[in-house]
Parts: structure tokens; sequence; C-alpha cells
């Protein structure tokens, strides 16, 4: 029942707007001979009437703004228009950099490469390549205050530590095992 009410109310606003279109015409009665002639409805002020009787039906349904829903229930359009503008919204794709992850070997007492440029968000992998143990750590030794964090434990041959960089620097780093084994990370 509450679905017929829906579309009776569409069909009833369509009827009244429809009606109230061509009443809102108006009659010319006078056709122009030549050019300079125009041509000028016959009652000007029923068609001034019947535009502002229309314009306030118009207003009044505007107003309303709702629509009947098959279980009688009814719905905000602005809510609607909303949802439809959210859910366009979470459809976007955000592209994100992707991140990467730079290699530094160490082999022959010596971090390869020596110096490492990179952007923020980027991770850099220190691999021990070597027979002796390695300590990857943050400058100044043996303290390592210059970036928290950037610390290994002693790495084995075969060992690794990765540590991802989420500060914009330049960023000393040495070997605590053998500290005059000394690298660079710059960070953009």
């Amino acid at each position: 029942m509450p679905r017929y009410l829906g579309i009776l109310v569409i069909l009833s606003t369509v009827v009244l707007l429809g009606a109230g279109c061509n009443a809102s015409k108006p009659d010319y009665t006078k056709t122009p001979s030549d050019a300079s002639e125009v041509m000028t409805p016959t009652s000007t002020s029923s068609t001034v009437k019947s535009d502002k009787v229309m314009e306030e039906k118009n207003n009044q349904l505007m107003e309303k703004k709702t629509v009947a829903t098959s279980s009688g229930s009814e719905e905000k359009m602005d809510q609607k228009n909303e949802e439809k503008k959210n859910d366009d919204t979470a459809n976007e794709a955000v592209v994100k950099p992707v991140a990467k992850t730079v290699v530094v070997n160490i082999a022959g007492f010596a971090f390869s490469p020596a110096v490492v440029k990179i952007k923020v968000g980027d991770t850099v992998k220190w691999i021990n390549d070597d027979s002796a143990p390695h300590q990857v750590a943050s400058n100044p030794h043996p303290v390592h205050t210059d970036l928290p964090g950037l610390e290994s434990d002693v790495l084995s041959k075969g060992g690794s530590y990765s540590f991802t960089f989420d500060k914009a620097g330049t960023w000393g780093y040495h070997c605590h095992i053998h500290p005059m084994m000394t690298g660079t990370v710059v960070v953009e």
C-alpha cells in the first residue's frame, strides 16, 4: 500500500505541473505584418499570475524534497545526495608513492655504498657479507643518539638489519664493533 501512495503522489505532482505549464503560455493574437512589429500577449497580468503560481508550486515541491520509498518511510533527498557524494569520494583511488628498500652490503670492513640517498618512508637494509660480526648504529659512537632506533643487534655473516627512515635529514652511522667503518644516509 505505501508504494502505491508514493506513486500516487508522484503522478499528482506531474499532473499539477503539466496543467500549470499550459496555463502559463501567453496567447498571441497579433501576427506581425512586418519585422518592426513585435508580438505581445493579450493578457500579461494573467501570464504573470500563472507564472507566479507555478513558481510557488515548484518552490513548495523543492522545499519538501522527499521521496516515498517502498517501505513507506520518507528519506530526505539531501541525505541521499550527500550519501552518493560520499560514495563517489570513497571510490576515488588514492595514489601514494611506493616506498623502496635500498641494500647496503657490509664486506671487507666497509659499507657499500657508503652514501645512500632515499626519500622519507624508504628503508635501508644492511646485509653482512663479511666473515666478521658487525653492528649498525647511529652516530655518535658510543652513545648512538643522533637517530634513536637506528641500532642493530650484532650481525653475523649473512645476517641483516632493516630500518625505515621517517625523518628527513643526513644521518651518519657506523659499526659499533669497528667504529672506523662509517656510512651516511641522506633522507629527502
